[in-house]
């Protein structure tokens, strides 16, 4: 018996010409449906349904030729028909992103079934979404008519667009209903790998990191991060509807991206949660989809009948891809009516995924320039995992490692927890790496500083490093962790603290640093750090600051204590405090190290209540501290300090105490007495007096000993830096007389045979220059000439350019 339809039709009859020639095609009769002639006119801009007119809703521009207008009877089950109407834009290649317009139309049917534009025609370069017209042929010989929608950033791995809530046409109705339909195209489907997944018996081994992670799904109102969430006990899953056949769920599908750079050996699937729901189903078979591979996966039995089970599937060799979806072939059948037919999770494991890894072990690989990449990948997934593994194997790292830890590290922790990655990153030796950490340093800023904090109170290795960025980012803050390990660890680290107590201190409130300092329950070697470091503050917390003094020096107070109050005891007495001062004035005077003596001589420097004290010390059995209180009275007042100054300047037996009070002396006001004395000492039998006195005579412009300071210019047995400070002297006093002896010496220096030559030569030129007679220019003319050192060219012209001092 005759066929009822013809499976495809297409006619071309002709209109008025050939020229004319419209795309047309008649639909037959059939299935109580009466025939329908269908065709395009480009010229109207419409479809002519047998007597109705369809407009071509496409900009005129895009409308292509006619030869490529697709006009097709469509046989669509029960004998009944439909016609399919495609335009293509102009220009427009087959592949579904383009865009296009299409029609579904039906016999006795008022408006289309379908009309429209379809591709991707709506919003921003990867986010667009469109509608999609799709033939499935079935086995009868008819095809299926299905519209859905498209959305360019959901679909399987590797297809330009992938149909989403599809309706397909009910024969029956003619009319659009819900729709299941296998997504995945035949020829990927027959070209898929086999694979068959192996009951493990037992739940899936933790990867060391999630690598796949659910970006969109072709079920309602999910986003596919059921599959790939960690939770076993959540299901993604497509429930089929009232009116479905059975296998409904059959080309559903999630899409996951991967890291690409990072190798998937093999993959472990949780069919069905610990708990199941009651009308849930398995599936007997899937496809793993990524960009340009397809896997087939089939389950040896029903999983729903093992929950919280694992099923195994070791790829044939590792995958590297960015995509990977999973979509739904055929299920076991089940006894419900709307089965819920699903996955509860889906585990990727990387090359590195081998039995005992750890990512500790992934972190070492860093180094490794075979695995860098992977390893990158793996870390970079693992989540704040990883900042424990990247920050323990640190040290072991080469420096593109190590980048790559600070990286990780910053990108999966907060910043609460990354203190101790960073404070090795800032003491790298690799620049770049020391960058990364002080980058990321400063986008946290004072987040990171309980971490710091903790670093500084419980780690002594890096409290070095940790301490002074705790002190910067959070100074209030910084007082109490730096204040507990006050006094601890080695000289560095304890001076570190130091450093970052007094960085901190600047600011703080002055209850809280009278509250430390007041606190005698901590060691007094604390103690006393804890007072060093507030020196700036003191004055303001003086009475808690000499209390604590106080009780530091009293009873047999080791020398190291009593050395080193005199810093805050110097602060206190310099800010007025007489309690400070009086202390400060007892170890000058009574205490029995020298050492102390000293340093506590040097502290009083420049106090006029001092004076008398220093004086006293002027007579000191050790000489150190008759030195350093001589170098203390200078600028003091001569009434009391020239005579204990002279005496020591002519009478001490040691040349350094000689030297130090001569250099004094120089400094009190005009007094012929005083030249006499410096004068003097021109004539003692150490060079380093004689240089001090030289400078002395200098600065105290005493003209009256131009002639001894030219004796010693002049003798070229006398030590060199007597003959400098001479020399200059001489310009000092602007001694008119000596300018042809500078002259000489500065001509010298054009090519000097030796150091001597070099040297005064220099000093002489900035002699000539504080002196300026009217004639320099002659007299530095040939230090300007070629053959002239630059340097010493250089300082010439100096020397010409300035105003000079004696005019």
């Amino acid at each position: 018996m005759r066929r009822a339809f013809f499976a495809t039709t297409l006619a071309f009859l002709a209109f008025a010409s050939p020229a004319e020639a419209m795309p047309t095609v008649t639909a037959p009769a059939g299935g109580g449906v009466a025939a329908l002639t269908v065709s395009v006119d480009l010229t109207q801009g419409v479809v002519v349904a047998n007597d109705q007119k369809v407009t071509i809703d496409l900009d005129r521009t895009l409308f292509p030729d006619e030869r490529d207008v697709v006009v097709e009877s469509v046989v669509i089950g029960g004998g009944r028909h439909v016609v399919h109407v495609r335009l293509p834009a102009k220009g427009a290649s087959d592949a579904p992103r383009f865009l296009g317009w299409e029609a579904i139309l039906a016999a006795g049917e008022k408006e289309p079934l379908f009309a429209g534009t379809t591709g991707l025609a709506k919003g921003e370069e990867g986010e667009r979404t469109g509608t999609a017209v799709r033939l499935f042929p079935r086995d009868d010989g008819g095809r299926d008519v299905v519209v859905g929608d498209v959305h360019e950033d959901t679909r399987i791995c590797g297809e330009e667009v992938t149909l989403l809530s599809p309706r397909g046409i009910s024969a029956k109705r003619m009319a659009f209903a819900g729709a299941s339909v296998q997504r995945l195209p035949q020829k990927r489907m027959d070209a898929a790998t086999r694979l068959m997944a192996h009951p493990k018996r037992a739940p899936a081994d933790a990867p060391l990191a999630h690598l796949l992670v659910g970006t969109g799904t072709s079920v309602p109102s999910d986003d596919g991060g059921l599959l790939t969430d960690g939770d076993v006990s959540t299901f993604w899953h497509h429930e089929e509807r009232a009116g479905e056949r059975a296998g409904a769920a059959r080309g559903e599908f999630v899409v996951m991206s991967a890291p690409h750079d990072v190798p998937i050996a093999r993959l472990a699937v949780v069919v069905t949660p610990p708990s199941p729901p009651p009308d849930g189903s398995s599936p007997k078979s899937f496809f793993l989809v990524a960009d340009a591979a397809t896997f087939l996966v089939t389950l040896p039995e029903s999983a729903w009948a093992h929950p919280g089970e694992a099923y195994e599937i070791t790829l044939p060799a590792p995958l590297k891809t960015s995509c990977l979806a999973l979509v739904l072939d055929e299920s076991f059948a089940t006894d419900a009516s709307h089965p819920e037919v699903g996955v509860a999770e889906l585990y990727a494991y990387s090359t590195l995924d081998a039995p005992g890894a750890t990512l500790e072990r992934v972190a070492a690989a860093l180094s490794d320039p075979q695995q860098f990449d992977a390893a990158v990948g793996i870390l970079s997934r693992a989540g704040g995992q990883s900042l424990e593994a990247v920050t323990n194997v640190y040290a072991k790292l080469d420096a593109r490692g190590r980048a790559a830890a600070i990286d990780i590290g910053s990108a999966n922790a907060a910043c609460e927890d990354l203190a101790p990655l960073l404070v090795r990153g800032l003491d790298d030796s690799d620049e770049h790496v020391m960058q990364k950490a002080e980058a990321k340093l400063e986008r946290c800023g004072k987040r990171v500083a309980p971490g710091l904090a903790k670093i500084v109170t419980s780690d002594a290795s890096s409290r070095m490093r940790a301490a002074p960025l705790l002190a910067l980012l959070d100074p209030v803050g910084a007082l109490d962790p730096l204040a507990r390990v006050m006094g601890d660890g080695g000289q560095d680290v304890r001076a570190a603290v130091r450093e970052a107590f007094a960085i901190a201190a600047k600011g703080a409130p002055v209850a809280s640093l009278s509250t430390l300092v007041a606190d005698s329950t901590r060691p007094p070697v604390a103690r006393l750090d804890l007072v060093r470091a507030s020196s700036a503050r003191l004055p303001e917390i003086a009475a808690e600051a000499n209390a604590a003094l106080a009780e530091l020096v009293a009873g047999d107070a080791p020398f190291r204590t009593r050395y080193l109050v005199v810093e805050p005891l110097a602060v206190l007495a310099h800010a007025g405090n007489a309690t400070a001062l009086g202390r400060l004035v007892g170890l000058l005077g009574h205490d029995a190290a020298w050492q102390v003596r000293a340093h506590a001589a040097d502290a009083l420097v420049h106090l006029d209540t001092a004076t008398d004290a220093l004086v006293l010390a002027t007579r000191d059995a050790n000489p150190r501290v008759r030195a350093a209180a001589a170098l203390s009275l200078a600028r003091s007042d001569a009434t009391k300090t020239s005579a204990p100054l002279s005496t020591l300047a002519s009478r001490d037996s040691w040349s350094f105490v000689r030297g130090d009070a001569v250099a004094s002396l120089a400094s009190l006001p005009p007094a012929p007495s005083i030249d006499a004395t410096v004068g003097a000492a021109l004539d003692d039998a150490s060079a380093r007096v004689r240089s001090a006195a030289a400078e002395g005579l200098g600065l105290r412009h005493a003209a009256g000993w131009a002639k001894q300071l030219r004796k010693r210019v002049e003798s070229v047995d006398e030590d060199i830096d007597v003959r400098l400070a001479a020399t200059t002297a001489l310009g000092r006093i602007c001694d008119m007389s000596s300018l042809d002896l500078l002259t000489t010496l500065a001509r010298g220096a054009i090519a000097p045979p030796s150091d001597t030559d070099t040297q005064l030569g220099a000093a002489a030129i900035e002699a000539l220059a504080a002196i300026h007679p009217a004639d320099l220019a002659a007299r530095l003319a040939p230090l300007s000439q070629g053959s002239a050192p630059r340097y010493v060219a250089q300082a010439a012209r100096a020397a010409l350019a300035g105003r000079g001092a004696c005019r």
